[in-house]
């Protein structure tokens, strides 16, 4: 049994997601997702809303769209246009968690706007995952996608649950070392194997080598771990995900961990 904890979910309309489910040939509608996740064994998947250039899916429209939908689990995000503290709306909600996105907006994730949400957070028990590493967009701000900064927020709000994306790739040493020093931190793998390979065949190979060699070298890592597909930024399927993780040397222990344990364990599943 699987939970992905990462997906955009085909709510919305966006040039950019389109784009990428036609160059993967993806059924980017509830439809095709639904099939998608039984075809391949994902119980649950947290489905994110978001803010960012060419591609808008509101708190408002995700939460309405999974109203009764108990295998997609809505995660709301921050309108850069609009950062207010959200406790109110985390309270009375069913949102799992948030999504922030510092890097696509140029603002630092130690923004002192942020600290009211990320208190809110800690207080509700609500994990907040922010986007690292590589951005989808040419605009973004690489300065605010380097995962160290997780490390400050880490040790200013020490019960807060922060999830990594992307393993902050190509910034894996540093995601690792991160995860090793804070136990409130985490890190997803999503967005490592797009359909049309936008890292080469050895590059993924890398990826893969150093994040199995972080998972074995610190202690805690292997409960630290969660799988993510990012469908379907980037045409990513999640079968194409389960394919590359497959050639992973991962312990059949570890496996149960990183595809479901984890996520049910810090998205309060249990």
């Amino acid at each position: 049994m699987i939970i992905d904890s990462h997906i955009h979910p085909p709510f919305f309309k966006s040039d950019l997601f389109s784009h990428a489910a036609a160059e993967a040939g993806t059924d980017f509608t509830p439809v095709g997702l639904e099939n998608e996740m039984r075809a391949n064994g994902v119980a649950k998947a947290l489905a994110y809303a978001i803010y960012m250039p060419g591609a808008t899916l509101t708190n408002e429209q995700l939460a309405m769209a999974t109203k009764n939908n108990g295998r997609l689990l809505p995660v709301a995000s921050i309108d850069p246009a609009n950062i207010t503290p959200m406790e109110s709306m985390l309270r009375d909600s069913e949102f799992t968690a948030v999504k922030i996105y510092p890097g696509y907006w140029n603002i630092s994730a130690l923004d002192k706007r942020f600290e009211p949400i990320y208190a809110a957070c800690e207080r509700n028990n609500t994990p907040v995952i922010i986007h690292m590493g590589d951005p989808l967009v040419k605009t973004a701000s690489l300065r605010h996608c380097q995962p160290l900064v997780v490390d400050e927020i880490a040790n200013n709000f020490q019960n807060l649950k922060i999830i990594i994306c992307h393993y902050g790739f190509p910034w894996i040493t540093e995601t690792t070392e991160v995860l090793y020093k804070d136990q409130n931190v985490l890190a997803d793998i999503s967005g490592l194997f797009p359909k049309k390979h936008k890292y080469s065949d050895n590059a993924k190979k890398a990826i893969a080598q150093k994040i199995t060699e972080g998972i074995w070298d610190i202690e805690t890592a292997e409960d630290k771990i969660l799988f993510g597909s990012d469908w379907l930024s980037m045409g990513m399927h999640i079968k194409d995900v389960l394919k590359e993780i497959e050639q992973w040397p991962l312990k059949d222990s570890v496996r149960e961990k990183f595809f479901y344990k984890n996520s049910a364990r810090v998205f309060n599943l249990e």
